[in-house]
């Protein structure tokens, strides 16, 4: 019978694992005791051979006796040991895999919990949407477009034709999302860098992912159809963490917290480092955690904290979405399309990068 089932707990399989580590360091101790009692024959029997005149055949059968009870000893400590081995590797791998099974049902319990406390909140929100979207219908049929005189205005051609009133509320809605949401809006600089733009991308699901390709209708039924508020909320959000719950519980997608014991019970910690989007204005070189070179181009860059970190230490990075990044890319752009003679500086600087040692690294 298995020592180890899946049906388990953890606490009843760190115990069993617990009382074969104790019984692997008795069979250790045993197994010294014996190779000292075999040394200890082995030696009392060759002193008598050397050093008696006599050779007392009593003496000699009882040597051997001892010789091959100390060696049968040995041998089945050693076979029990082996066995030991096996059945304590065996336990580890099932320590390992019950805290990683817990860790996924907790996990993805916590996940759940998030998608539960999201849906009333997107009901809410609809709510309140719907209210939005009326209030807005009514007071866009009740300007008259003959009596408002803003006008579309470009900074190339100037003022423009007089906006309808639904082109001035949207735009007023746009405003007041931006100003509550900027991190939503997607920001360019022109290229003279004398203004900037901002718009909300409307994006779809699609393969996967957010599409900002819109499909035109198609005879097959495949073209866009927006959701409702609700609808669009519970598909980018609520049914995504579902499924992300119900692929960590089954073991379908990596979990990262969960890790194997080493030889001591103790758990190991692999680094694992968060990156981000920088802005670099040199090329870098720099060592890795595992000592291996690596380097990048002077361009935009997904890159762990602590090389970013090092690279604006040394002044050669600016934060992705900053005021300095968009200067750098602009200028690269100038540089690159109206002064193509200009060339940005490409000496590769070498940053000095700060690994947390192996045993303090965060997992």
């Amino acid at each position: 019978m298995a020592l180890f089932t899946k049906s388990d707990t953890t606490s009843k399989l760190q115990t069993e694992l617990d009382r074969l580590t104790k019984k692997r360091a008795a069979l250790a101790g045993r197994l010294v005791a014996a190779e000292s009692a075999a040394a200890a024959a082995q030696e009392a029997r060759r002193r008598h051979l050397i050093e008696s005149d006599d050779i007392d055949a009593g003496k000699c059968d009882k040597f051997v006796a001892d010789i091959a009870s100390a060696s049968a000893d040995m041998t089945a400590i050693k076979d029990a040991l082996e066995t030991v081995d096996g059945l304590i590797a065996e336990g580890r791998a099932a320590v390992t895999a019950a805290r990683e099974s817990a860790e996924r049902a907790k996990r993805a319990a916590e996940i759940e919990a998030k998608a539960k406390k999201l849906e009333p909140m997107i009901a809410t929100a609809e709510s309140l949407f719907d209210k939005l979207a009326d209030v807005l219908t009514k007071i866009i049929d009740t300007a008259e477009d003959r009596d408002l005189v803003l006008r579309e205005y470009s900074a190339i051609k100037g003022p423009g034709s007089p906006l309808p009133a639904i082109n001035l509320v949207s735009a007023a809605l746009a405003e007041a999302l931006f100003k509550s949401l900027p991190d939503g809006f997607t920001v360019t600089m022109s290229p003279t860098r004398t203004f900037a733009a901002a718009s909300l991308p409307l994006m779809i699901r699609r393969d996967g992912g957010l599409s900002g390709d819109l499909p035109l209708d198609t005879d097959d039924g495949q073209g866009f159809r927006p959701l409702p508020l609700s609808g669009a909320l519970s598909a980018n959000l609520v049914d995504l963490l579902r499924t992300a719950a119900s692929e960590i519980l089954a073991g379908d997608r990596p979990l990262a917290r969960a890790r194997p014991i080493d030889d001591e019970g103790d758990e190991d910690t692999d680094p694992v480092f968060e990156h981000r989007i920088a802005v670099l204005t040199r090329p870098i070189r720099w060592r890795d955690a595992a000592g291996e070179i690596q380097e990048h181009a002077d361009s935009s860059a997904d890159l762990p904290e602590l090389v970013i970190a090092a690279a604006k230490l040394a002044g050669v990075a600016f934060d992705a979405g900053t005021r300095e990044a968009a200067e750098q890319l602009e200028l690269r752009y100038q540089r690159g399309v109206h002064h193509p003679s200009l060339k940005l500086n490409k000496e590769i600087v070498t940053l000095d990068v700060k690994w947390p040692a192996p045993g303090k690294m965060a997992a």
